[in-house]
């Protein structure tokens, strides 16, 4: 445990955060790696995928997990794995009844939700200070999904230890949401069960002073981290590798599509022809429509109808919106002979 830090001492200048001590990377371990859950059904590759906000996430590589720290908080530890069907209790959503003690998962999947979403975006701050919003938001949106989470839990054996009906227990020891929601629920008792004595798992006890309850909610944080940084840094490292690679292939996807780029200098105006051409003799204007290719690519269609009713069709696939819609113009008047 650290020695206690003086807040009111900082300094948040740029000469006073350049003196304190670098946290650390976690550096990736080299490969090659067994998958975290051999479980996992076949990975099919992203080669239909044309867009990196639909990227699907191999299974996770198994890069040195930690240990799974205990919660030695006996009541804590049975409520993480006990789910609604075993408690049994008619209860609605929305109620706001705040004395009915809890006995299931459910509250502690809420607040464990939330620690490993401040968890994981703290620590890819931490990693990578120079990192979009965007970019962050993807890795983390990764790293905290279902899908990520369930293979934690069950590298960690979690699912095998759910309490449910006899009828369930089969079943939700095999869903991805429940094995999930069993690994956000185990941070979440840990947590509480570092806040312990000095305060109940629900709310500060009165006996003890606001001061040290912040304090002792720093450090019960700190300590979580101690085990979930470890745990995400090293997922951060090859997810991002991952993404990149991903990236590259959607950007070579993309500019191989461009086989006509010869013609980005012979196309200068050709969508202001077009459109005057089209206005003037045929009394109609061509039509647009564009759609995503790859990451920072667009793919642009121009359809013009003569006055006879002959349709002229073309697409190109460019950087920005309006330098395809040049193209594919320039492509419509060569067909025309304008």
């Amino acid at each position: 445990m650290t020695d206690d830090i003086d807040i009111s001492r900082l300094s948040i200048s740029s000469s006073s955060m350049s003196h304190l001590p670098p946290s650390p990377t976690y550096p990736l371990p080299p490969g090659p790696y067994k998958p975290l859950d051999p479980g996992q059904p076949p990975f099919m590759p992203n080669a239909v995928n044309t867009n990196l906000a639909n990227y699907r996430l191999p299974p996770l590589p198994d890069l040195g997990v930690p240990p799974l720290p205990l919660i030695e908080d006996v009541e804590l530890e049975r409520q993480v794995f006990t789910h609604s069907s075993w408690v049994q209790k008619a209860r609605k959503a929305t109620s706001m009844e705040t004395e009915e003690r809890i006995e299931d998962n459910e509250k502690l999947e809420h607040v464990g939700d939330s620690l490993i979403n401040v968890t994981t975006t703290l620590l890819l701050h931490q990693l990578y200070p120079n990192l979009q919003v965007g970019g962050a938001t993807m890795l983390k949106g990764h790293l905290v999904s279902n899908l990520s989470l369930s293979q934690l839990s069950k590298h960690y054996g979690l699912p095998q230890r759910i309490i449910a009906s006899a009828s369930e227990v089969w079943n939700l020891r095999a869903g991805e949401k429940i094995q999930a929601n069993l690994f956000e629920a185990y941070v979440a008792a840990l947590y509480l069960s570092y806040l312990l004595p000095t305060a109940s798992a629900s709310s500060p006890s009165a006996t003890v002073s606001s001061d040290a309850y912040c304090d002792a909610e720093g450090r019960a944080f700190a300590r979580l981290g101690y085990w979930l940084k470890p745990l995400f840094a090293p997922l951060c490292h090859w997810l991002l590798a991952e993404i990149k690679s991903e990236q590259r292939r959607l950007d070579d996807q993309s500019s191989g599509a461009n086989a006509d780029s010869h013609l980005d200098q012979l196309a200068s105006g050709a969508l202001a022809r077009l459109n005057e051409h089209m206005t003037k003799y045929h009394k109609t204007a061509p039509q647009y429509t564009s759609s995503r290719a790859g990451t920072d690519a667009w793919t642009t269609q121009c359809i013009v109808h003569d006055k006879d009713g002959k349709m002229y069709s073309h697409e190109a696939t460019r950087s920005t919106k309006k330098i395809g819609q040049n193209i594919a113009a320039y492509k419509v008047c060569q067909e025309m002979g304008l």
